[in-house]
């Protein structure tokens, strides 16, 4: 086992064994995420569910990550961050494990939610540990190199898992995401420290109520689009949501042990790039699920020509990223911030002219153009983030994070979906990648004035 890392020096060596096992642990958690999506039919046929049934097997889980994350965050900081870890590896692993062994959509949809619970756990835990191993420009490359396994295992996942699903199964995907995490647990056991603990106690009241407006608003925007506001349930839930989150900030201000320390929230430091990550991601996200629409609606193309005008998208995605944190070392933040989410904007209204034009060329320079400016920008967003924060809060703060980055995404999915309803002409399109480009560019002029941490 790594030296305790309260009591002995962490050597360069011993960093980037520590960096190379979470980033393997967190391709094994993100890689079958695009060809599970492929797959949904497939599950459905042969656990005789409704297609609103089998949508909740990605759903679902992605619910119960936003509402766990911040809360899983916390844990590592209180308990110590490789225990944090070990822990929500271990039980990811057996639930990913029973996944594959489930015989109806409600005992699949329960074991992936099992899964992405233990598995928030891990998120927060690793790049906390790399926030706080790494400093300076190493933080920067290090966070790259995260940002670009993020973007590229998915497309792994498709090569290799595509295949194997079509001769055996879907049920294979699982089998081999449990093996894979299983050797991504046993590298962390031998080479992850651990931190620091703690002595306090964990704020349970502050946790309930953060988690039920999280899932009240996730809840709500998740199921505007398929219900609309005339939904009880939506409504109720959009509700709820300004009384769970005003009785949270109630809590944490009343409580000498918060989950959430509120100084942290009043910190614009913290807020802003969160805030500015959550609208690129919108945007961003918003792009990857209405592009596939207007490439079978304005080109006629099926699912396979599809992927491939997509995948140079998260192609460049990663490889910007992974030179991102290089180029940390030479261009200012207002470039790589300001400027990777300028990118973004112009790739999406890129996207839009190329389907108003009628120019499928345009539309693969707009898609080029995002991949680059989101990995340009992800890392030293992040950078700024975990800047702002103090040691004893990188787990609940970079779970804050990662939640801010998952409300923009079903935000920005949701509405431009919205937007677009039943319209299929090429105007309707443009107009909807030209609001995403707008939004983007909002965030880029905030984006420009973040500092890099010191």
């Amino acid at each position: 086992m790594m030296p305790d890392a309260a009591t002995a020096p962490i050597t360069a060596r011993q960093r980037q064994r520590i960096l190379i096992t979470v980033l393997f642990g967190m391709a094994a958690n993100s890689f079958p995420v695009t060809v599970l999506s492929a797959s949904l039919p497939r599950i459905g046929e042969d656990l005789n569910a409704t297609v609103g049934t089998t949508a909740w097997i990605l759903t679902a889980p992605v619910l119960a990550g936003a509402v766990a994350t911040p809360i899983s965050g916390k844990l590592g900081d209180l308990y110590g961050h490789r225990r944090a870890y070990l822990g929500g590896f271990s039980l990811s692993v057996v639930m990913l494990a029973l996944t594959a062994t489930s015989q109806t959509a409600g005992w699949l949809i329960g074991f992936r939610v099992a899964a992405a619970a233990a598995g928030s756990i891990t998120g927060p835990a690793a790049m906390a540990m790399i926030i706080s191993l790494f400093k300076g420009s190493e933080r920067e490359t290090a966070l790259g190199y995260w940002t670009a396994t993020a973007a590229l295992s998915p497309s792994l996942g498709v090569a290799i898992g595509g295949p194997l699903i079509d001769l055996f199964g879907w049920q294979m995907l699982f089998i081999i995401q449990a093996g894979i995490a299983a050797i991504a647990l046993t590298l962390a056991w031998f080479t992850i420290p651990e931190t620091e603990a703690k002595p306090v106690r964990f704020d349970i009241p502050g946790a309930i109520t953060l988690g039920a407006g999280t899932f009240a608003l996730m809840f709500a925007i998740n199921r505007l689009g398929p219900w609309g506001l005339q939904s009880a349930a939506v409504l109720l839930s959009l509700a709820l949501v300004p009384v769970f989150y005003l009785l949270f900030w109630t809590v944490e201000r009343r409580t000498d042990e918060p989950l959430v320390p509120p100084a942290l929230l009043r910190r614009s430091s913290f807020v802003t790039p969160v805030a500015v990550g959550a609208v690129a991601n919108g945007a961003y996200m918003g792009a990857f699920v209405v592009t596939p629409l207007a490439l079978e609606e304005l080109f006629g193309f099926g699912v396979t020509a599809i992927s491939l005008v997509m995948l140079p998208r998260p192609i460049s995605f990663g490889l910007s990223a992974s030179t991102s944190g290089h180029l940390g070392q030479r261009l200012s933040n207002r470039v790589l911030i300001g400027g990777g989410i300028l990118s973004l904007a112009a790739g999406s209204s890129l996207i839009g002219l190329g389907a108003w034009s009628g120019f499928l060329v345009v539309i693969v320079l707009g898609l080029l153009a995002q991949g680059i400016g989101q990995g340009l920008q992800t890392p030293h967003l992040t950078n700024a983030v975990g800047g702002s924060m103090d040691d004893g809060d990188l787990g609940v703060g970079t779970g804050l994070m990662q939640m801010g980055i998952q409300f923009g995404t079903a935000t920005g999915m949701t509405v431009l979906v919205a937007i677009l309803g039943d319209r299929t002409s090429p105007g309707a399109y443009a107009q909807v990648f030209l609001i995403g480009g707008l939004a983007a560019a909002g965030a880029a002029v905030v984006g420009s004035r973040i500092r890099r941490p010191e």
